[in-house]
């Protein structure tokens, strides 16, 4: 009799233990949800594309930046990761331009970070101060013109690619996929065009690597 329990109480924590490691840490509808339909990445089919939809003037994004720059610097080759600045209105768009202006001046790397900390501070000056943050935020061509002229782009060269129908190529591009990925707010990451997640549905930024982390884990097991 005693046995039988035993062996009761031993098939029951087995069952137990295996339901408890079948629990997902992260639940549908809780800590992301599901694009229906899917929308096309412009990565190769076998990369995981991982997108960030962010703003220079998004103080939420300002505070991401740190951890999705340590995330971004450990990632396999079989996953591509892809800022695309929002677009929602005019200071947004001129961030946008910004963006893609050094990026196509080959000097993003160099100067992105530097851009987020003048924005900020600038930003951070003006309330502090009683000022309004829109008037200090590089809002402007002249405005950002004097942050490249620093960076060493000339004013001249600065305007023609600021201005070129390649920026405003990539800007439209953006747009177009803050559209279909039905994006809202900022930071908000898309994976694989498929699991779109952001701070509030992780409440924190460290929880939120480990969200993005969990998705590309899941794209890599389907296929």
């Amino acid at each position: 009799m005693l046995r039988t329990i035993c062996a009761a109480l031993a098939l029951l924590a087995t069952t137990f233990a295996c339901s408890a490691e079948e629990v997902p840490a992260f639940v549908e509808g809780t800590h992301y949800t599901v694009l229906d339909p899917a929308q096309p990445t412009s990565s190769s089919p076998e990369v995981v594309e991982v997108v960030e939809f962010f703003w220079y003037g998004c103080p939420h994004c300002y505070a991401f930046e740190p951890h999705v720059r340590g995330w971004e610097q450990g990632l396999p080759a079989n996953v591509e990761f892809i800022r695309v600045p929002g677009t929602f209105n005019a200071a947004y768009k001129m961030h946008a331009k910004a963006y893609y202006t050094a990026q196509v001046l080959g000097i993003l790397d160099e100067v992105h970070a530097d851009f987020f900390d003048a924005v900020q501070n600038n930003i951070h000056a003006a309330q502090g101060g009683g000022g309004d943050p829109m008037t200090v935020m590089f809002a402007t061509e002249d405005q950002i013109a004097s942050f490249f002229v620093q960076h060493g782009v000339s004013d001249a060269q600065f305007r023609s690619t600021f201005n070129s129908f390649q920026v405003s190529t990539l800007v439209a591009r953006a747009e177009s996929l803050q559209r279909r990925y039905r994006i809202a707010h900022v930071p908000t990451i898309v994976v694989n065009g498929k699991y779109v997640t952001d701070g509030t549905m992780a409440r924190t930024w460290p929880r939120l690597i480990e969200i993005i982390n969990h998705l590309v884990d899941m794209e890599q097991q389907q296929r």
